[in-house]
């Protein structure tokens, strides 16, 4: 019987688990960032008490990986499990843990359809950051969470939330931002080995935004809609790529 999530996998959770303690998830934002422009971002909010919280109670997580890796980690065990916990509860303080929650659900579902493609002929394997192969292992970094929970849980485009976003999509392949659809400065200058890398990155970032339809739109149910992604999310890719994203998805539905 497979397990009810990935986390839940054994195999799954100790690279996970190494590669969490390893700190590839690190982004190497300097913690005052949190504090930098706290006033100007904080005029955004009608009531920014919430906001405020959360800046000032992370910044000392921030500043301490040792015990971050500790919650990251039970919370997700937690998360996976669907049950409350000391962990979660300490992330719920900090107004992060919905951030989290998404990531941890997002990671599911992006291994559910990883699964799928591999068994179709398109086998997905994350070019994540630190070399993890773990899809948007970034995310995990305390301030990311904050940037992430101002966007989506407070509604409100802030300062942290530029830079985090900034850097997520230029540091990841699975997004068009990324130097490697546009040049390649970023690898090896040999024409078989971009192609081999960009085919790559194109199953993730296929993969990336079908889970994230399985997860926001269809609740978690497989279906053939899963493969029905919009095309203007794709925006920004070469059109040779976008081609072959669309022929891909419309493979898979077949």
């Amino acid at each position: 019987m497979a397990p009810s999530h990935v986390f839940q996998d054994p195999t799954f959770w100790k690279h996970f688990k190494n590669k969490v303690m390893e700190k590839s998830w690190k982004c190497n934002f300097p913690p005052q960032i949190l504090i930098d422009n706290i006033q100007e971002d904080s005029m955004l909010y009608k009531d920014p008490s919430v906001f405020e919280r959360r800046r000032k109670g992370v910044l000392p997580w921030a500043k301490n990986d040792t015990q971050w890796v500790q919650v990251l980690l039970g919370a997700c065990q937690e998360l996976a499990r669907g049950r409350s916990g000391p962990y979660s509860q300490q992330l719920s303080k900090l107004h992060v843990l919905e951030a989290l929650e998404d990531f941890v659900e997002h990671l599911n579902c992006f291994n559910t359809v990883a699964m799928v493609m591999a068994s179709e002929g398109q086998p997905v394997k994350p070019l994540s950051q630190d070399s993890s192969q773990v899809h948007d292992i970034d995310k995990l970094d305390p301030i990311m969470l904050v940037g992430y929970s101002e966007r989506f849980e407070d509604q409100v485009s802030t300062s942290v939330w530029q830079k985090c976003v900034e850097r997520h999509t230029l540091v990841n392949p699975h997004h068009q931002a990324h130097c490697m659809w546009h040049d390649c400065h970023c690898m090896p200058p040999c024409v078989a080995n971009c192609e081999k890398l960009r085919s790559k990155a194109l199953r993730e970032m296929v993969c990336d935004k079908v889970s994230r339809r399985l997860q926001k739109t269809l609740n978690g149910t497989l279906s053939k809609d899963m493969w029905d992604v919009e095309l203007t999310y794709f925006d920004g890719l070469p059109q040779e790529w976008l081609d072959r994203a669309e022929s891909m998805m419309q493979g898979m539905k077949q």
